[in-house]
């Protein structure tokens, strides 16, 4: 009964006898030399593509290729919305400081997001309607004295100076701009028609009404938000991500708490000085400094560069003392007013925002820009206290 056995099992033995290859006694045996006249066999990991199925291959790459562009169009057509969510998103950020330390004075917390939601639309409002009826009455004023106001320029010493340094060409441009402003149907031809600028109008209605839904919507959840997002993570980790994404909450408020004082500031002191030195228009560029402002390192430099050409409509010597102010200006902002006034925000190195305001300005315009540099101190925040503490570590 044990042969059959025995037998299976000798066989077994000379069947991986055979499978298994002679050990080399590397002791007695010299290995070949190296003949460079025959290719060597190399094992490789070859991939395989088989040809049965081609046509449904192809048809699912198809597929895939298609889906992606209808999700890049879906995202081309919603960037408008993606960026009312963002700029809520950064205003509920910006508000937080306030409401917390309302909180802190022992608000409840609902109380406090309405006392904040409501002055901040209380402002807003004051300021439109403050300077709203002020611009269409200075607007329909200097279209009637344009042209007025282009032949005074035409008359001073400094443009015939000029004018004879570009042999008439400058004459000939202040022509055409009189011409321009004599016919009040272009303005309408510059904006588009009056369909469109009344489609315009209801556009920014609609963007200032969505806004402030989703502003006063993200004030009420940033926490329940927070706490949601947290859930995805392992336990283990979510009291450390909840404790960074408080400190980018706060640091971000603060950054742009900051930057709309010294904005505030530059806009107030630049209308005094406007109106002490009697430059015309002043309440319209008063907003229009206070939105320039809101851009870091550029934003002061812009502010100069526009209220110096307006006040040539002064004459010389009122555009000279605008830029002799924003000169002084500009020296007091750098080294006494940011560096008081954000002494508690986060620092931004001054390259990562002129990168972070020409990306955002690409891709969403003036409202990207603002947006761009609060998501550049944020990302710079995480890099320190998660990357660089890992890779010390290493």
């Amino acid at each position: 009964m044990q042969i059959p056995i025995v037998v299976r099992n000798v066989r077994s033995a000379i069947t991986r006898a055979v499978q298994v290859p002679p050990q080399v006694d590397s002791a007695t045996d010299e290995p070949e030399p190296d003949d460079d006249t025959q290719p060597r066999i190399r094992s490789r990991a070859l991939v395989s593509i088989s040809t049965e199925h081609a046509f449904a291959t192809g048809l699912l790459a198809a597929l895939g290729v298609l889906t992606a562009l209808l999700i890049g169009g879906a995202i081309a057509d919603s960037v408008m919305i993606i960026t009312y969510i963002g700029c809520a998103l950064f205003l509920a950020i910006g508000l937080e400081p306030i409401t917390g330390k309302l909180v802190q004075w022992r608000f409840p917390r609902a109380l406090a997001i309405a006392t904040v939601f409501l002055g901040f639309v209380a402002v807003i409002s004051g300021v439109l309607l403050l300077v709203i009826p002020t611009i269409v009455t200075e607007t329909q004023l200097f279209a009637r004295q344009a042209p007025s106001l282009i032949a005074n320029v035409q008359d001073t010493e400094w443009f015939q100076w000029v004018n004879s340094q570009f042999d008439g060409s400058a004459e000939n441009l202040l022509s055409s701009v009189s011409d321009f402003f004599r016919d009040p149907q272009q303005w309408f031809n510059i904006a588009g028609g009056v369909l469109t600028v009344g489609a315009g109008i209801a556009n920014g209605v609609f963007a200032a009404f969505t806004v402030t839904v989703l502003t006063l919507y993200f004030m009420a959840s940033l926490d329940g938000m927070q706490r949601a997002s947290s859930m995805l993570l392992p336990a283990s980790k979510r009291h450390r991500y909840m404790t960074i994404i408080s400190r980018v909450r706060l640091n971000v408020g603060r950054y742009m708490i900051s930057q709309i004082l010294v904005a505030l500031i530059n806009s107030v002191c630049a209308y005094v000085m406007m109106s002490i030195l009697g430059v015309r228009f002043a309440i319209i560029l008063a907003p229009v400094i206070f939105l320039m402002a809101l851009i870091p390192v550029i934003g002061s430099i812009l502010c100069t560069v526009l209220t110096t050409l307006v006040s040539l409509l002064s004459g010389l010597s009122t555009a000279i003392a605008m830029a002799v102010y924003y000169l002084i200006y500009m020296q007091i902002e750098a080294y006494v007013l940011t560096p008081r006034i954000m002494q508690r925000a986060m620092p931004v190195p001054g390259i990562v925002i002129i990168i972070a305001a020409l990306f955002g300005g690409t891709l969403m315009g003036v409202m990207g820009a603002l947006i761009a540099i609060p998501m550049a101190a944020s990302i710079i925040m995480i890099v320190k206290e998660i990357w660089i503490p890992r890779q010390n570590r290493l």
